[in-house]
C-alpha cells in the first residue's frame, strides 16, 4: 500500500523532499521519508477538503515491529488525488505545511469544531506556504497562478449555481472559512467573487469579509502573524472558547518519546 517516495524528475519537488529531509533530521535526529497514497485508501481519518483540494497530509507514526521491534518509524503520508501521479503545486503544497510546522508554525485545536480548526490552522499558513513554494522550492510562478484562479472560479460556478448552501450555522461558518481560503492568495483578485457572494450569500459573505480582513492586518509571513491571525479571527468571528494552540508534531514528539523509553526487546 503506497509508494515510498525517494526521488522525483521534477526540481521543485526535489527540492521540497530535500528541504524536509534536513527539516526532520534537524528538529528530531533522522530524517522522515515520504509515503504517497491513492486519496481512496482510507489512510486518514482527518478532514479533506475534496472540492477545493485533493490531497491532504498528514503525519502518521508506525512501528516497525516486523523488522526491528520497539523501533519508531514516522513517516509524512500525502495522499494524490490522481495517483500516482504528483500534481507539482499539490505536492509542494502539503510538505511546505509540514516544513513550517517542523519549523514553529502553530494550529488551533477545539474538543468539537474539529473541521474549523483545520481550516483555520490552514488558512494562517497559506502566505508562508505560498512563499516557500515560489521562493524557496522553486515553483514556477505560473503554476501557482493558474491553481489560484482555478480557485476562485470554482467559488464562482459553485456560487452561481446555487451550491453552496449550508444547513446550519457550522456548515456556514465551515463553507465560509474554506471561501476565504480559496479567494486568499498573492494572485487572487477576488473582487468579482464577493460581489457574487453578497448577491447570493450576504450572510456568508460578511465572515468571508471579516476573514479576508483579519488576513489583510496582520503579517501572514511570520510565525507571530500567523498566530495573530488565528487569535484575531477567533475573536472576530466570535467562535466561543475551548481553542488551544499546538503544533503539528506534538503527537509526534508524544509517540516517539514513548518509544523511546519502551524496553529493549529480549533475546530470543
Amino acid at each position: 500500500m503506497g509508494i515510498l517516495l525517494t526521488s522525483v524528475d521534477n526540481i521543485a519537488c526535489q527540492k521540497a523532499i530535500d528541504i524536509w529531509h534536513h527539516e526532520t533530521k534537524r528538529v528530531f535526529g533522522s530524517q522522515f521519508q515520504i509515503q504517497l497514497f491513492d486519496k481512496n485508501e482510507g489512510v486518514f481519518d482527518g478532514f479533506t477538503d475534496k472540492v477545493l483540494n485533493g490531497s491532504f497530509a498528514r503525519m502518521q507514526i508506525y512501528y516497525s515491529n516486523d523488522v526491528v521491534p520497539n523501533i519508531c518509524e514516522p513517516y509524512l503520508a500525502i495522499t494524490l488525488a490522481e495517483y500516482p501521479q504528483i500534481d507539482v503545486n499539490d505536492f509542494t503544497h502539503e510538505v511546505a505545511h509540514m516544513i513550517l510546522g517542523l519549523r514553529g508554525y502553530q494550529v488551533v485545536r477545539h474538543p468539537i469544531e474539529k473541521k474549523i480548526a483545520t481550516i483555520i490552522s490552514s488558512l494562517s499558513q497559506h502566505a508562508a506556504v505560498y512563499d516557500l513554494q515560489q521562493h524557496l522550492f522553486g515553483v514556477d510562478s505560473d503554476v501557482l497562478y493558474t491553481t489560484s484562479k482555478f480557485r476562485e472560479k470554482l467559488c464562482r460556478i459553485n456560487l452561481s449555481a446555487n451550491a453552496v448552501c449550508p444547513q446550519d450555522k457550522v456548515s456556514e461558518m465551515e463553507v465560509s472559512l474554506v471561501i476565504a481560503d480559496s479567494l486568499y492568495s498573492p494572485f487572487s483578485k477576488y473582487a468579482k467573487t464577493l460581489t457574487l457572494l453578497k448577491e447570493r450569500q450576504p450572510r456568508i459573505y460578511l465572515i468571508v469579509s471579516d476573514a479576508l480582513d483579519v488576513l489583510q492586518n496582520n503579517d501572514m509571513l511570520t510565525i507571530e502573524g500567523s498566530r495573530s491571525f488565528c487569535s484575531d479571527i477567533l475573536r472576530q468571528l466570535k467562535l466561543g472558547p475551548n481553542w488551544t494552540f499546538g503544533n503539528t508534531f506534538d503527537e509526534t514528539r508524544r509517540i516517539m518519546s514513548e518509544v523511546k523509553e519502551l524496553p529493549a526487546p529480549s533475546a530470543k
